[in-house]
Formats: C-alpha cells, structure tokens, sequence
C-alpha cells in the first residue's frame, strides 16, 4: 500500500515542481537543469561505483566486515539513479545521500530498525541460544542405513 501511495505521490510532486521552476526559470533552463542532474548522476555512478568497491577489497583485506562502505555504496548508487530520473524531487533526495553526514544518520536509523525488527528467516542458532559463545559449535557424526521395501507381489519394484 506504502509503494503504490508513492508511485502515485512522486509523480505528482514532480509534475508541481517542474510547472513552478519551469515558470520561474524558463522551460529551457529547466531541461537543462535535467540533463545536467542526469549527467551528474551517470558520473557519479561511474566513479563512485569503483571507489566502493576499492573500499569494500580494502575493508576485506583488513579483516573488517564492510557494514558502512556496502551502505555508502549502496546509498550512492541510489543517489546516481535518482538523479539520472528526470525530476527536482528525486534530485533533492539524491542530492541528501550524496552528504555523508545524512548517511551516518541513516545507517545508524536503520541499524536500530534491524536491531529492533530484525530480518526475516535470519535467525541462528547463535541468535536463539546467547548462552552459547561463537566458537562452540557441535559436529554430529552419523552412521546410516539405506533401506528399500520391495512390492509383495512384484521383487523389482520398490516401494518408497
């Protein structure tokens, strides 16, 4: 319900903008306007696209598990479509997550929302028993054997 209020809303808010900026700057400087942020977008996944992934092989060479470069990365790629979309709207929320401060304040939102709500099948026996520390796992060796159950009436057709 939530994504089809704003596939209806932004839309709207987007045709309000463009007919307010478009009568005070000019329909010309608008669409210029436009292709300069689809530009910017394009560049800026292009270049911020390799800049994370060199952060991400860096964080994974230290050790680190790379939480807030997949974050910002993932942050930047969405700032980089949103600008590419034609529109002042998309383009004022692509413009915020292109701010560092912003993202600090949404990861750390949304890494209290995760830690409240939590994911969805992502619990582990770890998660259910706290007791437990992280290296005391139990490794079951098991001994089995195949049985098959022949028809009565015919010896070469099994059942089961």
């Amino acid at each position: 319900m939530v994504l089809l209020v704003l596939f209806i809303l932004i839309p709207l808010i987007e045709i309000a903008l463009f007919a307010a900026i478009g009568g005070e700057i000019g329909v010309l400087n608008t669409l210029l306007l436009c292709v300069a942020s689809a530009t910017a977008g394009v560049m800026i996944l292009q270049r911020q696209g390799l800049s994370t992934f060199f952060n991400l092989n860096e964080a994974n060479s230290l050790g680190e598990v790379p939480i807030q470069q997949i974050f910002d990365g993932f942050c930047l790629f969405i700032a980089g479509i949103l600008l590419i979309i034609p529109g002042f709207f998309t383009d004022f929320i692509a413009f915020a997550l292109l701010i560092p401060p912003i993202r600090v304040i949404l990861r750390k939102s949304l890494a209290g929302w995760v830690q409240v709500h939590g994911f969805p099948g992502a619990t582990t026996a770890r998660a259910r028993n706290p007791d437990q520390s992280q290296s005391s796992y139990t490794a079951l060796d098991v001994e089995y054997e195949e049985i098959s159950v022949t028809d009565p009436d015919d010896d070469t057709k099994k059942i089961g």
